[in-house]
């Protein structure tokens, strides 16, 4: 992001992109430093209990003239850096429940973005898919056929697909009939919870 022409003052909406999320709030001051301008920025409300103020150089935000325009959380990140942060998180946590973490797998013709197997022998198959909308019945059909190819492999594999946004009901229904858990992966802060998933889907038994 870049700063646009003219200064973000007072009362100016911008948007900030900060690690693998796109910050929104008001700036509600501006200030020099030897560095250059800085803005302080009061955030929207994320629910999180997050901080509810920034500074950040000027230079980091864009003006946001139309809330719409704001990228959805994680729509930058391509699907292989996805991949590796939910490499990552799983690396992170008491991983004592995985066995073996394979991220962009090459199984006979065809690459699966992450199998994750147990000590138990149990393996997951995760299909990750970045969209600017709300996943749809149709992304859902080409979800679900890409992790079906993998029953050759392993008729007892379970199945996790991972997007930036929301699955619509009429998605969830489809791939959650087709025996698919469903997760939406915004930002870091649902990595927790992703693993969580994971580990369940590993450790439970049929």
């Amino acid at each position: 992001m870049s700063e646009a022409s003219g200064e973000l003052g007072p009362g100016v909406r911008v948007a900030v992109r900060a690690g693998l999320e796109t910050l929104v709030g008001t700036v509600i001051s501006r200030y020099e430093n030897p560095s250059g301008a800085r803005l302080v920025i009061e955030l929207d409300d994320r629910g999180d209990g997050g901080d509810s103020t920034i500074s950040v150089p000027a230079e980091d935000a864009s003006p946001v003239t139309n809330e719409s325009e704001v990228p959805p959380p994680g729509s930058w990140v391509g699907e292989a850096a996805l991949v590796r942060a939910l490499t990552d998180s799983i690396d992170q946590s008491d991983s004592s429940w995985v066995e073996e973490i394979i991220p962009s797998a090459m199984v006979g013709s065809t690459r699966y973005d992450l199998l994750v197997s147990g000590p138990n022998g149990a393996t997951v198959v995760v299909e990750v898919k970045l969209a600017q909308h709300p996943v749809s019945v149709d992304l859902a059909d080409r979800i679900w056929h890409q992790l079906m190819t993998y029953r050759t492999h392993d008729p007892s594999a379970k199945w996790l697909a991972v997007s930036n946004q929301h699955f619509s009901p009429a998605a969830m229904k489809f791939l959650n009939g087709h025996g698919v858990t469903t997760w939406t992966w915004r930002n870091n802060r649902d990595n927790e919870g992703f693993v969580r998933a994971l580990k369940k889907m590993l450790t439970e038994t049929a």
